[in-house]
């Protein structure tokens, strides 16, 4: 398992969603994270970067606002909040 990789995901998360980070410069620096989760095959991470990918579908497409895909990514930042069934 490669928990770096994880913990780099949720790094960056906790940055834009603490306003650290602009959407901009997150979905970037997500869609090469998503490239590496890929090539890795790590479960954990892919689960994590999957649901940060949906969300952000959501906010592109107009269905939910900047503050609203906040608010939906957050409770993502709880440590437990991503456990893969094996």
């Amino acid at each position: 398992m490669n928990t770096s990789l994880r913990q780099e995901i949720f790094d960056q998360l906790a940055l834009y969603v603490g306003g650290e980070r602009s959407f901009d410069a997150f979905q970037d620096w997500l869609i090469d994270a998503l490239w590496r989760v890929d090539e890795t095959g790590d479960v954990d991470a892919a689960s994590l970067a999957n649901r940060v990918e949906n969300r952000i579908a959501e906010y592109t497409s107009g269905y939910c606002s900047e503050a609203e895909l906040k608010q939906a990514l957050r409770p993502l930042l709880a440590p437990d909040a991503v456990v893969t069934r094996r």
